[in-house]
């Protein structure tokens, strides 16, 4: 991908515009011709997920404090709270009420962020703290944010190149169009080391800690879950 004058150019195989319909078919007896444009897509629609760090609207808004509907009947909330949800939708047992909230990132490998309802002032166009709606804590607390490593020159860090590539093996579902020797290497980290198989095919022996592994079983699985299991943190506990 290039930007240029204000341009975005993003090039790629052009095979891999071809229709899945195309390919998946079962009525496809003969390989696809390549050569043919009426076999490829006639136009892209390019997407790009960002956070919108200037949201000020409960949909946009870096956080989202929930309130759920007080119980009822009333004598079961403090004196003087009111509903949580206000209006005519204070009885409703599904009823929610929201307000907008800002965070600042204490520890960002640990996911620790302080959070606080806030209010956006557009004359001056700066946040300002608020107090607190409903006279008690949110019952849940939705957060936007973006996460993983940050690219390399705009490309994958380098330390992540091989344990995505062979994530995204794994999950092939056939052979693509390429050299034997590729398409040997792709097979290796699809194989699935829990297919039991019959008496006459290779079988294979794993420990019950892979066959718990949330990625999958096969080989570009184990890999990836090896790879990123180490970085995890974990709790201390003094006895």
């Amino acid at each position: 991908m290039s930007i240029s004058g204000g341009v975005a150019t993003i090039k790629g195989p052009y095979w891999c515009l071809v229709p899945p319909l195309k390919y998946q078919s079962p009525l496809l007896t003969t390989a696809l011709n390549l050569v043919t444009s009426t076999n490829f897509v006639t136009s892209l629609d390019i997407y790009r997920r960002t956070i919108d760090a200037t949201g000020i609207t409960a949909a946009t808004s870096q956080a989202k404090l929930i309130w759920e509907t007080r119980p009822f009947p009333a004598f079961a909330s403090c004196p003087g709270c009111g509903s949580s949800t206000g209006g005519a939708n204070s009885r409703d047992p599904a009823a929610e009420a929201y307000a907008i909230a800002r965070c600042g990132i204490r520890d960002a490998e640990r996911g620790i962020v302080s959070i606080g309802e806030a209010v956006y002032d557009a004359t001056s166009g700066e946040w300002f703290a608020s107090w607190m709606s409903n006279c008690t804590p949110p019952s849940r607390i939705e957060i936007r944010y973006e996460a993983g490593a940050d690219l390399v020159s705009g490309q994958v860090d380098p330390q992540w190149v091989t344990t995505v590539s062979r994530l995204a093996a794994a999950e092939l579902g056939r052979r693509i169009c390429a050299c034997n020797s590729a398409n040997k290497e792709l097979y290796y980290w699809q194989i699935d080391r829990a297919f039991t198989g019959q008496a006459n095919l290779e079988k294979f022996s794993m420990s019950q800690q892979d066959l718990i592994n949330p990625f999958g079983t096969r080989n570009g699985h184990l890999f990836a879950w090896k790879k990123i299991q180490p970085l995890a943190f974990r709790k201390g506990v003094l006895a």
